[in-house]
């Protein structure tokens, strides 16, 4: 019914001759609304734990400047802090940033013990991009209960691009030499800025309950 009601008001959008609303450009600094704390902390956490049996469960969070944020080597780092479920049986967990237009959050994962004390941590180089996603996906341990996506201050500034190395090096041909090397919009197509914003997810995948025979 939400899809439905989507695309109704995107085709009433276009009949009318208006446009969607740009998304936000990917943000270069960050100036907390408050002071931030020296460790994580649990309140507002996204709880992951669903009100009834199900494969799957994602929850989302747009990391901006009221979101909740870390001091960490002295730098003031945005965060969205998860809650695993605390039923069920969680297989595995897939976390990252939604990719935008003209940003994508720079994203690290750290996992949380019940006292909130680091347990892994996950650098943006095991990221993969998953359709319209910047993710990591692992199977969480016993002794983790939470999940924070967290600023990463060396990407600001950057891109996250889908093409390695230099464009301009590559030997092409005709029609795509000229798509790669000339078309600037086609290349920002294929990229997007890091940002101290934007928005993230976890989502979980549950494992089918053990039966006895």
């Amino acid at each position: 019914m939400n899809s439905l009601r989507l695309a109704v008001g995107l085709a009433a959008l276009a009949l009318a001759g208006c446009q969607l609303p740009t998304p936000p450009p990917a943000a270069l600094s960050f100036t907390p609304a408050t002071a931030c704390s020296e460790r994580f902390q649990s309140a507002g956490a996204t709880d992951l734990t669903p009100d009834a049996p199900t494969a799957s469960i994602r929850r989302y969070f747009v990391v901006d400047t009221v979101a909740p944020c870390l001091v960490e080597a002295g730098q003031d780092l945005p965060y969205a802090l998860f809650k695993l479920p605390t039923t069920g049986n969680p297989a595995s967990a897939n976390a990252g940033a939604i990719m935008a237009a003209n940003r994508v959050f720079a994203a690290k994962i750290v996992t949380l013990d019940a006292n909130l004390n680091e347990v892994r941590r996950f650098e943006h180089d095991v990221f993969l991009r998953r359709g319209s996603s910047l993710t990591h996906l692992f199977r969480p341990t016993d002794d983790e209960a939470y999940i924070a996506i967290m600023a990463s201050p060396e990407l600001v500034g950057g891109r996250y691009s889908m093409i390695t190395g230099d464009l301009d090096s590559v030997t092409r041909t005709g029609q795509w030499e000229r798509l790669f090397k000339d078309d600037e919009a086609y290349r920002n197509g294929l990229s997007s800025p890091y940002s101290y914003e934007g928005e993230v997810f976890v989502q979980v995948y549950f494992a089918e309950p053990e039966t006895e025979d």
